[in-house]
């Protein structure tokens, strides 16, 4: 499917579509409740962006602070999902986020490896026109084991939009039940794919051979996604955000963004909370020198004034705590974090290896319990002991920590 790229600022709607394929300048009041919509850039916003790039001396191109068309690894369009909650459950104050994920890549031999993960994958417009639990109801029921639908990677899925975490009464919003979980149905839901290989964060074309450009642009998708949320949403009170491995790694980063967006100059009225499952959270020293300059997350890093280069040039391999520790000092006391983990991760342990680095468990868990050390209000943790990695979701913490991890996720959650 494709969306109008019509710069007319009337043109909101793509005629030849009679689908639920829109730009972003559609109003939010013309979207139905409870279906989801894909959100496309309109040639009007990308361009407004005054888009300046210059060429790097290491083949590859990088922009400057204001973002590039939003667009794939391989040059296609980027797109995200929206849908409201049910008419009854109707707000503009609640939000949840999910940032998919799908591996990572900085060099010739990853990216050919992952050249199938730099573009939209087809299977994602299944979304499109359903509500939540229609979505949920397809991977629970198709064939019995949760492997119904899936997110374009082959792997099940779980709509968090569809139900509660923990113990939540919607009916009654001043319950006592409501302090011990979280009711997703009523939140709007913004899905963020993911195919730029960059963990979200990058702002970089790279040239790693002939004919064989990579647009690392996680950045600019990021920010299209929610400077669109900021313009529909102007009086949030609580976002969930949550993200699989490469989508949990830029949680940091996006959670940072959007409480300066809305918490600023002492007007703290936006909680956030955030739950990363199974982030590719460490970075060798030897990836941090000569792979990471590739996708040139600086340039996200300065919006939140992150000071990138004392990190990386005094952190090494304490990097990705340093920048977690620094995000929450400036961040707010309301704001809740979770980390999940399985005890032995193969996807983490060969990425990790990848980027060559050797003692994965022991040294995320030094460093998970650093950061939980030195902010025990805000950080908790939860391992899952047994082998796997994570898909959409939270599915397999889920299924396999059931109703012990329903209430660690709905303590996370829940909105204060």
């Amino acid at each position: 499917m494709s969306s109008s790229s019509s710069s007319s600022s009337s043109s909101w709607y793509n005629p030849d579509e009679e689908s639920y394929t829109i730009n972003d300048g559609r109003p939010l009041n013309l979207l139905n409740p409870n279906q989801f919509y894909k959100i496309c850039p309109s040639s009007s916003s990308s361009n407004s962006n005054n888009n300046i790039s210059y060429k790097n001396n290491n083949n590859s191109t990088s922009n400057n602070e204001q973002a590039l068309q939003p667009m794939c690894g391989n040059g296609s369009e980027f797109c995200f999902y929206f849908s409201k909650p049910s008419q009854r459950q109707m707000n503009t104050e609640r939000i949840l986020i999910e940032i998919m994920g799908g591996g990572a890549c900085w060099d010739s031999y990853t990216c050919q490896k992952q050249a199938s993960y730099l573009y939209l994958k087809e299977e994602l417009d299944d979304l499109l026109g359903k509500s939540c639990q229609e979505i949920q109801y397809g991977t629970t029921s198709q064939n019995g084991n949760g492997n119904g639908n899936n997110n374009g990677n082959g792997n099940a899925i779980n709509m968090l939009c569809s139900g509660t975490l923990g113990n939540s009464n919607s009916d009654d919003k001043d319950s006592d039940h409501n302090d011990n979980g979280v009711d997703f149905t009523q939140y709007n839901t913004i899905i963020v794919p993911y195919c730029t290989q960059d963990i979200h964060l990058g702002s970089n074309t790279m040239i790693y051979n002939t004919n064989d450009d990579v647009h690392h642009n996680g950045a600019e998708n990021i920010q299209f996604v929610l400077n669109w949320m900021y313009k529909n949403f102007p009086a949030l009170r609580h976002v969930a955000v949550t993200g699989c491995s490469a989508g949990g790694t830029a949680i940091p980063v996006v959670q940072s963004l959007i409480h300066k967006h809305y918490n600023h100059f002492g007007h703290r009225s936006t909680q956030i909370a955030s739950i990363m499952d199974s982030p590719v959270y460490l970075t060798p020293t030897y990836f941090l020198n000569n792979a990471l300059p590739n996708w040139n997350v600086e340039s996200i890093l300065s919006k939140i004034g992150l000071p990138y280069g004392k990190f990386i040039d005094g952190g090494g391999e304490e990097y990705p705590k340093m920048m977690w520790d620094y995000i929450l000092k400036k961040g707010d006391n309301r704001n809740k974090w979770g980390f999940i983990s399985h005890t032995s991760d193969p996807i983490s342990l060969m990425y990790y290896q990848y980027m060559s680095g050797n003692s994965w468990y022991t040294e995320i868990t030094d460093s998970i319990s650093y950061i939980e050390k030195k902010h025990p209000n805000n950080v908790d943790s939860y391992w899952i002991d047994s082998e796997g990695h994570c898909t959409f979701g939270l599915y397999y913490a889920i299924n396999e920590g059931g109703s012990d991890f329903q209430n660690y996720a709905g303590s996370i959650f829940k909105e204060d």
